[in-house]
């Protein structure tokens, strides 16, 4: 006996077809690709470290991108202001409240 939501194949070509034509035990086209893409997901090459994931990310971004270069810019002059004032709980201040109100302000 076969429990009534297993999907199999069903050949409907010739008398050896284990099921008769009709009975609803064909497997959908999207259940196929379903099996075809977790059977490559678990075939592919996953980074297996931390390392690895990062050398990963990288060569994944396209770091030519004059946007990410910009923004990667604005962290670092971000980072020697804050560095530099450390002191200076004013200018610090003032540096995260500038902060946050980019950051607020790029939600809307």
């Amino acid at each position: 006996s076969r429990h009534p939501q297993s999907k199999r194949m069903v050949s409907s070509s010739g008398p050896n077809a284990s099921e008769p034509r009709g009975s609803g035990a064909r497997m959908r086209p999207s259940d196929a690709m379903e099996g075809v893409v977790e059977q490559y997901l678990k075939k592919s090459a996953k980074p297996n470290g931390f390392f690895e994931e990062v050398e990963a990310f990288t060569a994944a971004v396209d770091w030519s991108e004059r946007w990410l270069q910009c923004l990667l810019g604005l962290y670092v002059v971000v980072v020697l202001l804050a560095f530099l004032t450390r002191k200076q709980w004013r200018v610090q201040s003032g540096l995260m409240l500038a902060c946050c109100h980019f950051i607020f302000n790029t939600i809307y």
